[in-house]
């Protein structure tokens, strides 16, 4: 979509935020939100993380859980997945969590996070060719990091039918359960 902006929220209390940002900002605007009910991103103390003091720009990723092991980016409904497997994984796996409102444009957090992980999972409602890890892989060659054997993407690969959110996430392995067995995995040896 050429010049519009895509935003996808990845909470209940963002979803208000980007609403917000969307009425105070000119040009076209594609906000993407399903029936998928989203779960609220806490910080480490159980308060929101997008609470009244937050403040959203156009292409800012968020590290809600900052840690130095692997990096997982995760957008939308995927973000509540992606949130629920990180506080189920053991203490010795060690997460950077960045949540992505776009996927067109993005600051260099998932950059930075990359640089000290050197592994990366990506996990979007979305179809690969177009989507954020798509995005993602052409942002990180254009400061040549190669993550071509420590990157993993869950999307569904095909087109899904009608159904509950759980079911279809599950059937397109980008649940809780799936993400952590992919995380699991690029630590096998740890």
């Amino acid at each position: 979509l050429p010049n519009t902006r895509i935003l996808e929220p990845g909470d209940p209390n963002l979803t208000a935020h980007l609403v917000r940002y969307a009425l105070w900002i000119y040009g076209n605007i594609y906000m993407r939100m399903g029936r998928h009910k989203l779960d609220v991103i806490t910080k480490e103390d159980d308060t929101p993380y997008y609470d009244e003091n937050y403040e959203y720009e156009y292409g800012k990723t968020d590290i809600v859980r900052e840690w130095k092991d692997l990096t997982l980016v995760a957008i939308w409904s995927a973000a509540s997945e992606a949130f629920k497997a990180y506080n189920k994984l053991s203490e010795d796996i060690d997460v950077d969590l960045i949540i992505a409102t776009t996927y067109k444009d993005f600051d260099d957090k998932i950059l930075e996070s990359v640089w000290e992980t050197w592994k990366l999972i990506v996990v979007e409602d979305h179809f690969t060719q177009c989507g954020l890890a798509h995005n993602i892989k052409w942002y990180l060659s254009d400061w040549w990091v190669d993550l071509w054997n420590s990157m993993r993407s869950l999307w569904p690969t095909e087109y899904q039918l009608s159904g509950e959110c759980d079911e279809l996430y599950q059937k397109a392995w980008m649940d809780a359960l799936s993400i952590q067995k992919e995380i699991k995995k690029m630590f096998k040896n740890k």
